[in-house]
C-alpha cells in the first residue's frame, strides 16, 4: 500500500509546481490519521522532501535555459509575434522572495499585444522595479516596450543612478521610436543595505521606515496598504518616456515593515472592470502571501470584465518585512503563510 505526498517546489517563493511522491505506508507517516483523512509525515520525512523540491526547483529553471519544453508546456494557447517579443521582456520568475522583501507580478495579455511590461533586479545592495505602459498595440507595442526596457537595463547594468535610468529611456525613446509613440511607466529603488540586520545595538532598527525612490513617467500612482488602511501613493510627477528631453524628478515613499505597495497598469482600470473593488481587495488579503494575491487579484480582475480586456493588464505587488535576519522562510515561503 503507497500514500501520496504533495510537496511544492518554489525557488525564492516562485511557485513553479507540485511534486507528487508516492511513498510506502509504513513509518514514514505518523499513526495520526486515516486513509480517510489523510496521515501525517513525520517531520525528518518532510525535511527530506522540502529538500529534493527545492534542488529539483533549481535543476528546472538551469534546464529552461537550454530547451523550449517548459515554455510550451506553460502555453494554454499559441502566442501571436508580438506576444512572443513581449513575454521575453519580463522576468523569468514572476515572484522573488529576500529576507526584507516580497516581490510579486503578474501579467494579463489582451487579444493583441498592449506594450505592458514589468521588471525587477535584486542584489547584495538594492532592489529595482520597473512598470511600463507602451502606447499602441501589436508588435509596434512591443517594439517600443523592447526599446524602454532594454534601456533601463542597460542603463541600470552600468551602474546609472535611478534617475539616470530613466533618462536613458526617455532618452531612447527621443532617438529612436517614432512621433507620438511614448511609454508611461514607475521605476523604484530600495536599498537593501539598510534592512540588512544583524545586531540591534550596530544598525538601525529593524522596524524603522525606509526610504523607497520613485520616478513615475505618467503613470498611474499606487496604492500603499498600511494597517488595514489603502491610500493612493507616488502620484505622475514627470511627463511620459519619450515626450520631451527634460530631467526628471524622483519622489521619496517610506516603508514600514508590514506595509504592501501595489502598481498597476491602466488595463486594471478598464471601464468594464469600474465594479471591482481593487482597495477592498487589497486590503481583504492582508494576510495572504503576495504571490497568490497577485494572481488571485488578476483572476478577480478577468472575472470583473468578462474575461475580455481591451489592453494588457500588468501589476507589481511589493511587501516590505524589514530587517533580513528577524523572518524565517521554509522552501521559498514565509512559515506563517
Amino acid at each position: 500500500m503507497q500514500r501520496r505526498a504533495y510537496v511544492p517546489v518554489t525557488v525564492r517563493g516562485d511557485a513553479l509546481g507540485v511534486l507528487v511522491v508516492h511513498l510506502p505506508a509504513d513509518d514514514c507517516w505518523t499513526s495520526a490519521g486515516t486513509d480517510a483523512d489523510g496521515a501525517f509525515l513525520r517531520e525528518s520525512v518532510v525535511r527530506q522532501l522540502n529538500a529534493v523540491a527545492h534542488t529539483l526547483g533549481y535543476i528546472v529553471i538551469a534546464n529552461q535555459r537550454h530547451t523550449d519544453v517548459f515554455q510550451t508546456a506553460m502555453r494554454s494557447a499559441p502566442f501571436s509575434l508580438a506576444m512572443e517579443i513581449q513575454r521575453r521582456l519580463l522576468p523569468s520568475a514572476f515572484v522573488c522572495e529576500g529576507g526584507a522583501f516580497t516581490l510579486a507580478g503578474w501579467f494579463e495579455p489582451s487579444a493583441s499585444a498592449g506594450g505592458d511590461t514589468f521588471d525587477y533586479t535584486a542584489s547584495t545592495d538594492r532592489l529595482t522595479v520597473s512598470l511600463t505602459d507602451a502606447v499602441g498595440h501589436d508588435v509596434t507595442a512591443s517594439l517600443l516596450a523592447t526599446l524602454t526596457v532594454n534601456a533601463l537595463r542597460n542603463a541600470r547594468r552600468s551602474g546609472a543612478t535611478l534617475l539616470e535610468q530613466v533618462e536613458a529611456a526617455n532618452e531612447a525613446l527621443l532617438t529612436h521610436a517614432q512621433a507620438g509613440q511614448f511609454v508611461t511607466g514607475i521605476v523604484l529603488e530600495v536599498d537593501l543595505t539598510t534592512a540588512d540586520v544583524t545586531e540591534p545595538d550596530d544598525h538601525e532598527d529593524p522596524s524603522s521606515p525606509v526610504a523607497l525612490r520613485i520616478v513615475n513617467a505618467g503613470h498611474p500612482g499606487g496604492l500603499l496598504l498600511r494597517g488595514g488602511e489603502v491610500v493612493d501613493v507616488a502620484a505622475a510627477g514627470n511627463a511620459a518616456l519619450g515626450i520631451r528631453a527634460g530631467a526628471f524628478e524622483q519622489q521619496e515613499l517610506w516603508l514600514l515593515p508590514g506595509d504592501r505597495l501595489l502598481l498597476m497598469t491602466d488595463g486594471m482600470y478598464e471601464r468594464t472592470a469600474a465594479a471591482f473593488d481593487i482597495r477592498g481587495f487589497l486590503g481583504d488579503t492582508a494576510d495572504r502571501h503576495p504571490r497568490n494575491v497577485a494572481q488571485d487579484l488578476s483572476r478577480a480582475f478577468l472575472e470583473a470584465t468578462g474575461g475580455i480586456i481591451k489592453d494588457d493588464a500588468a501589476l507589481v505587488l511589493l511587501e516590505w518585512h524589514g530587517g533580513s535576519t528577524r523572518r524565517t522562510t521554509l522552501s521559498g515561503a514565509d512559515v506563517g503563510r
